[in-house]
C-alpha cells in the first residue's frame, strides 16, 4: 500500500531526485537551513509527541530556508514534512540544547 509519503533517507546524501538538503543536523542554536530543488508549498516540523512546532509555507525552486525553532524546545528526533511539487517527503532532524 502506497502511503502517499516518500523517506529521504539520510538528508545528507546527494541523490538524484532528492529535493533537499538539511544542514546543521543536528541543530545548534535552535535553527537550521533547508536547500531546495523543488518548488515548496509547506515545511512542517513535528516533535515526538506530534505536535507542530514550527511551519514555513511558499518557498521557490532552487532557494534556502532557514527553520527557526522555540529555543524552549527539549533536545530530541523531530519530523520534518515537506511537501513540494505535489509530493510529501518527510526526513528526521535532531535538536540538540
Amino acid at each position: 500500500m502506497d502511503s502517499g509519503y516518500e523517506s529521504l533517507g539520510n538528508p545528507h546524501d546527494k541523490v538524484a531526485g532528492n529535493p533537499l538538503r538539511i544542514y546543521p543536523n543536528p541543530i545548534v542554536h535552535d535553527q537550521f537551513t533547508i536547500s531546495i530543488a523543488g518548488n515548496t508549498t509547506d515545511i512542517r516540523l513535528f516533535d515526538q509527541m506530534g505536535r507542530e512546532v514550527a511551519l514555513q509555507s511558499v518557498v521557490p525552486r532552487g532557494t534556502e530556508k532557514q527553520v527557526k525553532i522555540d529555543p524552549n524546545a527539549p533536545s530530541g528526533v523531530y519530523q520534518l514534512i515537506l511537501l513540494t511539487d505535489g509530493r510529501q517527503y518527510t526526513s528526521r532532524v535532531v535538536k540538540l540544547n
